[in-house]
């Protein structure tokens, strides 16, 4: 099984480039977010080791009872289950859990029953980020994250705007602690944090 056409990844960053305008947040849309989720896993040579029962699980991590984090995980999440209609990544298909955020116990017991390939980490968990990044190398979780904040510390990827330009952002420490071994084709494109 092999990634995407470079070229695939390489056309993403460029579209997602020509439609930055219309987001004033920190945050690009969450489709966007879902779209680079997709697309980036297939260049972690790891993917096979992420794929449970012929399914790769992608799971969003809200804060419970935070409004603005419950509406962008619902975003991300159905921009997700819409993507994955049509793009299935190394062709295999996609199962896409919401995970609402309470204690640390409770979210390690969803992460290990569901066998999470990957986690993307809502607005609203700025507090807690830290002990989700600890569960997510402890069972190999690859992060995903659309906030500066959150790929220094904690996260591996995430896309960013840098001016009027996405940023693809890769934090070498932080993904290699989770599993991953990603093709230098995806780290030509990336903004590397090591």
């Amino acid at each position: 099984m092999t990634p995407p056409p470079f070229r695939a990844l390489t056309f993403l960053l460029v579209l997602l480039g020509h439609s930055l305008s219309a987001f004033a947040a920190d945050d690009l849309s969450p489709s966007k977010q879902a779209a680079l989720l997709l697309r980036v896993l297939p260049y972690d040579r790891n993917f096979p080791q992420r794929v449970t029962d012929d399914t790769l699980t992608i799971a969003v991590v809200y804060r419970e009872r935070n409004l603005k984090s419950e509406t962008y995980a619902l975003d991300v999440a159905m921009a997700l289950k819409d993507l994955t209609r049509t793009v299935r990544p190394r062709n295999v298909p996609v199962r896409v859990l919401s995970i609402g955020y309470s204690s640390p116990e409770e979210f390690e017991a969803v992460i290990g029953q569901n066998r999470a390939a990957a986690i993307y980490l809502c607005p609203g968990l700025n507090d807690v980020v830290e002990s989700i990044s600890e569960t997510a190398r402890r069972y190999k979780v690859l992060s995903f994250s659309g906030r500066e904040a959150d790929l220094r510390e904690s996260a591996s990827i995430g896309l960013l705007r840098r001016g009027t330009r996405p940023a693809l952002v890769v934090n070498l420490r932080t993904a290699t602690a989770e599993g991953a071994d990603l093709e230098p084709e995806l780290l030509a494109l990336s903004e590397l944090i090591r």
